[in-house]
C-alpha cells in the first residue's frame, strides 16, 4: 500500500472515531412501544459510568420512552449508579418512567428537553447532589416523590403546562430556597402529606392564581419561610398547612378564602398580626394555637364562629380580635380572645387639619388604644404605599403629622392595621 493510501486510511479511521457517541460503553435493552418507537427497559453498561447519553435513535427507530410501558425495577433503570454525574437527553424523548434515576447521589447536571410530557413517580428521588432543575415547558404529568430528599436542590423552574403537583413532590428538600407555582397548576395532591413539608431552606413562595386549595401540611415545618403570596383563586387553606413555620411573621389571605383548617398556623411563633377577609366563614380548632407572638387578628367581616364552637386561640387573653363597624354577631370575646372595635377615622375638619409648623397633619380618632399604621402614596393607581407611622390611638385620639410632605407634588394618606 502506498504511503498516500496509508495516510488516507489513518485519516478515515480518525474521522470514524470522532463521530462515535460519548457513552460508547453504555448498553441498553429495548422494547417496542405500540407506535413503533423504542423504550429503554434495562441498562447493562458499566456500574461506574460518569456521563450517560440517552440515544435518540437505534436501528433507525426513535427512542421516546424510558421505563415504559413495562414497569421498571423498584430501584430504577439507572437508580443508584454511584458515579453518574451527567445525563444527556435527546429531543425524541417524551416520557421518563418511575424511579429511573432514584438514588443517583452524584447526579448534578442534565437538561430536560421540552419534548418530555411525562415524568414518573420518584424519578430523581434521593439525588442528593442535584442543585437546579428546569422542568420541560410541555410537561403535563409530574409523578409524586420526584424530587423527594433532593437535599441540595436550591432552585426549580416550573414554567410548564402542568396542572397537578403530586404528593410529597419536594418533601425534605432542605436547600430549596424559593418556588413559584405557575397559574396552570390547579391542584396540589395532599393525600400522603405536604408537597413542601420539611423544606427547611425555603424562604419565599408564590402560589399561582390557578390553585384553588392549599392542602393539608403543604408547607408544614418550613421553618425559614418568611414570605408567601397566595393566588386569588384559593378557597381553602387546609389543616396544618403552615404549621411550625417559625419564621413566618405575616401573611396576606386573599378574599377568595372561605375556610381555614385545623391547626393551620400551629406553632408559628413569629406570626404577629393577621387579617381575616370577610369571605372566611370557618376557622378550625387551634388554627392559631401556640402562636406565641400573635398580638392581633383583624376581621374584615362578621364573626365566623358566633356560637364559639371552635378554639382558634390559646385562652390566655394574649391575642386581641379586632372587628370593623357594621359587621355582626360580635360579642365580648372570640374563642376566648377579647374583641375590640377597630374604627380609626381621619378628621378632616377642625383646627388640627392642614399645615402647622410647616408639617401637614390631622387627628385620628377611634377606640382607645387600637393599633394603626399610617401609610402614604404618591400615586393611587400604582398601589404602592409606604408606612410612615405605627402607633396606638391613645385615649381615643392621636395627632399625625408628615414633615416630608413638601418633598412631593402630591401625597395621599390611608390608615391600615399593622
Amino acid at each position: 500500500m502506498s504511503m498516500k493510501a496509508l495516510q488516507s486510511v489513518k485519516i478515515a479511521c480518525l474521522l470514524c472515531a470522532a463521530i462515535l457517541p460519548a457513552a460508547v460503553n453504555a448498553q441498553f435493552t429495548f422494547t417496542t412501544n405500540t407506535d413503533g418507537s423504542l423504550n429503554i427497559y434495562e441498562y447493562t453498561g458499566p456500574y461506574d459510568i460518569v456521563s450517560l447519553v440517552i440515544p435518540a435513535m437505534t436501528n433507525g427507530l426513535p427512542v421516546t420512552t424510558i421505563g415504559e410501558p413495562q414497569a421498571p425495577p423498584e430501584e430504577g433503570i439507572f437508580g443508584g449508579l454511584p458515579s453518574l454525574q451527567n445525563v444527556t437527553f435527546s429531543t425524541n424523548l417524551v416520557s421518563i418512567g418511575q424511579n429511573i434515576f432514584a438514588g443517583c447521589n452524584a447526579l448534578t447536571n442534565f437538561t430536560l428537553p421540552d419534548s418530555i410530557t411525562n415524568i414518573g413517580q420518584g424519578t430523581f428521588e434521593y439525588c442528593r447532589s442535584l442543585t437546579e432543575v428546569t422542568l420541560p415547558k410541555n410537561l403535563t404529568t409530574l409523578g409524586g416523590f420526584v424530587f423527594e430528599y433532593c437535599t441540595s436542590l436550591v432552585h426549580i423552574t416550573l414554567d410548564t403546562n402542568l396542572t397537578i403537583i403530586e404528593e410529597q413532590e419536594f418533601e425534605y428538600d432542605s436547600s430549596l430556597a424559593s418556588i413559584c407555582i405557575p397559574d396552570s397548576v390547579t391542584n396540589i395532591d395532599e393525600s400522603n402529606g405536604g408537597v413542601f413539608q420539611g423544606c427547611y431552606g425555603l424562604t419565599n413562595v408564590v402560589l399561582g392564581n390557578g390553585l384553588t386549595s392549599i392542602g393539608s401540611g403543604l408547607f408544614a415545618a418550613c421553618a425559614n419561610l418568611t414570605s408567601i403570596t397566595i393566588g386569588n383563586s384559593v378557597t381553602n387553606i387546609g389543616d396544618s398547612a403552615f404549621a411550625k413555620c417559625s419564621d413566618l411573621t405575616t401573611l396576606a389571605i386573599p378574599n377568595s378564602v372561605t375556610s381555614i383548617g385545623l391547626q393551620t398556623f400551629y406553632n408559628d411563633t413569629s406570626l404577629t398580626n393577621i387579617i381575616i377577609p370577610d369571605s372566611v366563614t370557618n376557622i378550625g380548632d387551634e388554627a392559631f394555637y401556640d402562636c406565641t407572638s400573635l398580638n392581633g387578628v383583624y376581621f374584615q367581616g362578621n364573626d365566623p364562629d358566633p356560637d364559639n364552637y371552635s378554639d382558634a386561640f390559646q385562652s390566655d387573653n394574649r391575642v386581641t380580635a379586632y372587628y370593623l363597624p357594621g359587621t355582626t354577631n360580635w360579642g365580648s370575646t372570640f374563642d376566648d380572645a377579647p374583641t375590640v372595635l377597630w374604627n380609626p377615622q381621619a378628621q378632616t375638619s377642625g383646627g388640627s387639619f392642614g399645615v402647622q409648623n410647616n408639617q401637614f397633619g390631622f387627628d385620628i380618632t377611634g377606640t382607645t388604644n387600637i393599633p394603626i399604621v399610617v401609610e402614604a402614596s404618591t400615586n393611587l393607581s400604582n398601589g404602592v404605599w409606604t408606612p410612615l407611622q405605627s402607633c396606638l390611638v391613645t385615649n381615643g385620639s392621636i395627632y399625625f403629622s408628615d414633615p416630608q410632605w413638601t418633598n412631593y407634588p402630591g401625597r395621599y394618606y390611608r390608615i391600615s392595621s399593622p
